[in-house]
């Protein structure tokens, strides 16, 4: 079994595996996206219940739906941190334009759970996973809401599904995991980087790109991992997204979804911003 542990200088990264010192990327670009006119687009997250434009809908995890060309987004369920019951759900909204388009309330469905953190669409039958952080589960429901199946594992934060492995990544607090969907553990990665949370994954490139950030007023980061080589690198800074809680990445666009306004965020509102990276990616690919 695989582990490693990164310890980050700002800008550098050394990564020990197994007692031995472990190679990074010396060369890599680093893009700081606040010197560089990236957003294309602000698509804001219309609120649930609230009445009011980006406040009311508290995103946490980004996952983009193949088959309906739409986003599910998790919703904590909470509007601010004080509130003193979650009313988890996961919504989908229109791609481009954040319009909510259908809701699954999982208070409903599992009335003691809390949080929601983390979603992603299992393409082999159309269905969802999704991370209960404080129920230390992840948990298959169908779209129509219906249980399918759950299994342990301890505090899990990020999700992404393997088309071609049929299996899934997890994040948590300190470990990259990857799991059959019974939860037999495959791979499991020892990873702790400040504030690490939502997981996108490039299976053309066999990379997984990774949010992480712990201030709601200065820089999120965007890591890369080479998962052939076992290489991290910071690959993005983001200036602009200063409650990072999503990504995706499709050709030369990334989406990167923000919860600011439950964190009273330096951008007090919840929105997915829309970065044009069509310079910065040597090899454009298609989820």
């Amino acid at each position: 079994m695989l582990r490693f542990k990164s310890l980050i200088l700002i800008y550098s990264i050394i990564i020990l595996f197994n007692y031995h010192s472990f190679p990074t990327v010396a060369n890599n670009t680093v893009i700081d996206v606040a010197n560089i006119p990236l957003i294309k687009q602000i698509i804001p997250l219309p609120d649930i219940e609230l009445g009011e434009t980006s406040k009311g809908f508290t995103g946490t995890g980004l996952t983009y739906d193949r088959e309906e060309d739409v986003f599910w987004i998790g919703n904590c369920g909470k509007n601010h941190p004080s509130d003193e019951i979650f009313y988890a759900t996961i919504v989908k909204v229109s791609k481009d334009s954040g319009t909510i388009l259908g809701e699954i309330k999982l208070y409903d469905i599992f009335p003691y759970m809390s949080d929601v953190q983390g979603v992603t669409i299992d393409e082999s039958n159309n269905t969802i996973w999704f991370c209960s952080f404080a129920e230390n589960k992840i948990r298959h429901i169908s779209k129509s809401g219906h249980i399918i199946s759950s299994f342990d594992i301890n505090r899990p934060i990020g999700i992404a599904y393997s088309r071609i492995s049929d299996t899934l990544w997890v994040l948590t607090k300190s470990e990259l995991i990857n799991i059959e969907k019974d939860g037999a553990i495959i791979e499991s990665l020892n990873f702790d980087i400040d504030g690490q949370d939502q997981l996108f994954l490039d299976e053309v490139n066999n990379i997984i790109y990774l949010t992480a950030g712990s201030s709601y007023y200065s820089d999120s980061y965007v890591y890369k991992i080479d998962l052939f080589k076992k290489e991290i690198d910071l690959a993005f800074i983001l200036k602009e997204s200063f409650a990072v809680k999503g990504i995706y990445i499709e050709d030369d666009k990334m989406y990167i979804l923000n919860d600011g306004y439950y964190h009273q965020a330096k951008i007090p509102v919840n929105q997915i911003n829309k970065y044009d990276i069509s310079n910065f990616m040597s090899i454009g690919f298609k989820q």
